[in-house]
């Protein structure tokens, strides 16, 4: 249980209540766009280095004796690479990247067409997810504001 409690202070340092808030919203209404794919990737490197990070999850340290977290890292650099050459509004609205802007977005970020499409399909697949969940995290039927900072006063009560 100490390793979750350190888990859930690692995230409350690294994002404000009403950032994830804002950020869930938007994944659960299906608004999200790459850059709120980027800003995840940054939230979760500002936690710490992505093995400590998820060692501290139950199970994490099974999943890592089989991962390299170098190549994770390493990966999401490359995602992040792969969005910052994208314009604004096609971070946004990433439906709008057919196969030439998905040309340009490659050689923009020294990728292949081929990284540029499994981002897309992988950010789709993440969206879809994201929707299956939704009424988990709509009010009344899962986690609203008041069930976290509820949740979050009795995880601080449990610390040893």
């Amino acid at each position: 249980m100490g390793d979750v409690l350190t888990l859930v202070e690692k995230a409350q340092s690294a994002i404000s209540e009403d950032e994830a808030m804002g950020l869930m919203q938007k994944m659960v209404s299906g608004k999200m766009g790459l850059d709120d794919l980027v800003n995840q990737m940054r939230i979760i490197k500002k936690m710490g280095p992505l093995k400590n990070v998820l060692g501290l999850l139950p199970g994490g340290g099974s999943m890592l004796k089989d991962a390299d977290m170098e190549q994770g890292e390493e990966e999401m650099a490359r995602l992040e690479a792969l969005v910052q050459s994208m314009p604004p509004e096609e971070r946004r609205l990433p439906d709008l990247i057919d196969y030439s802007r998905r040309a340009r977005v490659a050689r923009g970020s020294g990728r292949s067409t081929k990284d540029v499409q499994n981002l897309l399909k992988q950010f789709q697949g993440m969206k879809r997810m994201m929707r299956s969940i939704a009424p988990m995290a709509q009010p009344g039927a899962g986690m609203d504001k008041e069930k976290l900072r509820s949740m979050r006063r009795e995880m601080m009560k449990l610390k040893p």
